[in-house]
């Protein structure tokens, strides 16, 4: 499970910032499968930025075509070679419109 999750949201877009998870149960992070609920669609963040990073290090990627006006909460899993680990829920966040 990550350690530490946090989410920002803007005008249709999340923002999910991660830390690595204290016991990677042997195997290093290849990425994070990010549930949103209520929709239920899952976002794969993978790449060289979470292989890379390790440690107290925080990396983050983003969820894009979100409704403004609505609230949201992200279920964030660790993926390494044995699967995904147990997720981890963000705060709910409601989607706030464009400011001028």
């Amino acid at each position: 499970m990550p350690s530490n999750v946090t989410v920002e949201a803007h005008n249709g877009i999340a923002s999910i910032h991660i830390a690595v998870p204290e016991d990677d149960g042997g195997s290093p992070v290849l990425g994070y499968a990010v549930t949103v609920k209520p929709d239920g669609r899952k976002v794969m963040f993978m790449g060289r930025k979470f292989l890379v990073l390790s440690g107290r290090h925080v990396t983050f990627d983003v969820v894009d075509g979100l409704e403004d006006g609505k609230t949201y909460t992200f279920d964030v899993a660790a993926v390494n070679v044995a699967g995904e680990g147990a997720p981890k829920m963000t705060r709910p966040v409601t989607i706030g419109g464009a400011t001028e």
